[in-house]
């Protein structure tokens, strides 16, 4: 199986590396020079868990598509307002038979890839991993695969159409040295991932907050429970059955926990002026509310303060 990870920076590479150890023929795509030719060359270097361990994984890593050519499976990682150009801007690694799938943060990226693609070429799932770039060809990963009934991935396809596509790709997988699981439960996990994102990312970066700092303040939990409410009142309309007071407890007192001295990443682009994924992010329950006749004010506000602070850094009063 010959799959291109489509945005290879700390979590790509990461992915990248798992595929490789599970037999595919992996090439990385990304526009990261450095990155790309330390890893062709010296192999990724791989901190795992603070220390746990440590490996060097070498693989093809280009910053051209062209150098690849057509791939059975195209993994695209780039961050969600990217995915249309990336994708058109790497026509070489798609033929007609290639099948994309979206690991991407929050949601909406999978219907631009149908829009491109069309819906039977396309699969879309979530990641239980965390990772960090140090420097070109180096990452902190963060994952366990010991912990009970609990993947590192979970993914579905848009359509039933390519089972033994996403079947082959999860297999690679899981003896690359992952858990992943092909499911229709895929959206649930999608969504519960979804608050966590909503929570913290765009309300950390406005506060200029940790994840905790921000929640130990009584309107930050506040603001939260609401963000959730809208949260879980859209996904149930969608079909996908959440609980709120269930949903709460999970990210208040499992989830939070293990982040609240960590700034997001939209916090960091935020910080460093550049565009965030807010769209994909609270900008999904402001668009799939709309579809469903679902008021969402909470969320809609922090859409549109988000909007409004990317376009006017250059007009921002710096200190």
């Amino acid at each position: 199986m010959k799959i291109a990870i489509l945005g290879a920076g700390a979590m790509g590479a990461l992915i990248g590396s798992c595929l490789h150890k599970g037999g595919a023929d992996v090439w990385l795509v990304d526009p990261f020079e450095a990155h790309m030719k330390q890893i062709a060359t010296k192999g990724l270097k791989i901190n795992l868990n603070g220390g746990e361990s440590e490996e060097y994984v070498k693989m093809n890593a280009v910053t051209d598509p062209n150098e690849v050519g057509e791939c059975d499976v195209v993994v695209v990682l780039v961050k969600g307002m990217y995915t249309k150009s990336a994708s058109e801007n790497a026509k070489a690694l798609f033929g007609k038979d290639t099948f994309v799938i979206s690991l991407q943060n929050g949601v909406g990226n999978a219907d631009i890839l149908a829009e491109l693609f069309g819906e039977e070429r396309v699969g879309y799932g979530v990641l239980n991993l965390a990772s960090v770039l140090v420097e070109p060809g180096v990452i902190n990963a963060n994952y366990k695969t010991d912990v009970e009934n609990v993947a590192n991935i979970y993914f579905n396809s848009m359509v039933d159409e390519r089972l033994a596509i996403c079947e082959e790709f999860a297999e690679v997988l899981n003896k690359g040295g992952f858990r992943a699981v092909y499911s229709k439960e895929a959206d649930m996990f999608i969504w519960q991932k979804l608050i966590v994102n909503c929570c913290v990312n765009l309300t950390c970066a406005m506060t200029r907050l940790t994840m905790g700092q921000i929640f130990d303040q009584p309107d930050g939990e506040k603001l939260q429970r609401l963000i959730v409410k809208e949260l879980v009142e859209v996904a149930n309309a969608k079909g996908i059955p959440m609980d709120y007071e269930k949903e709460w407890y999970h990210w208040a007192y499992e989830a939070l926990p293990t982040g609240v001295r960590h700034y997001p990443s939209a916090a960091q682009d935020m910080f460093n002026g550049r565009k965030t994924e807010v769209d994909f992010i609270n900008g999904a329950i402001s668009r799939e509310g709309d579809k469903y006749g679902i008021e969402t004010p909470v969320n809609d506000t922090i859409v549109m303060l988000t909007h409004i602070i990317e376009n006017t850094y250059d007009i921002q009063y710096k200190r």
